[in-house]
């Protein structure tokens, strides 16, 4: 199991000498992406969303191992419940997919 900060971290509004700060949901500094000399204001950005975005990331990948899981089962054991599991898995899987894409994407 993972010890990292739990919950949705976010980029600050306010960057510091240029620095993007990356928070959690307690409020305190989880990370700090420092000015990169020949990274565009752009990239840094970017870069600094995509930290940002790892505790979702992660459970992306969680969920993608549960649908994959839940596949493996309905192939084994080709019953209702196991479709059902399966299909559920999947959505769970894809929402959350497009909510971690979203918050790394603009």
């Amino acid at each position: 199991m993972s010890k990292h900060t739990k919950g949705s971290w976010h980029v600050s509004d306010n960057t510091h000498h240029g620095c993007r700060l990356i928070y959690g949901p307690d409020g305190f500094l989880v990370a700090d992406a420092g000015r990169i000399p020949r990274r565009s204001e752009e990239e840094m950005d970017a870069n600094a969303r995509l930290i940002a975005a790892a505790p979702e990331l992660y459970n992306v990948a969680i969920l993608g191992k549960k649908a994959r899981d839940c596949q493996r089962a309905y192939f084994d054991n080709r019953t209702r419940e196991n479709l059902i599991a399966s299909k559920q898995a999947e959505k769970e899987f894809d929402d959350a997919l497009k909510a971690a894409f979203a918050k790394v994407e603009l």
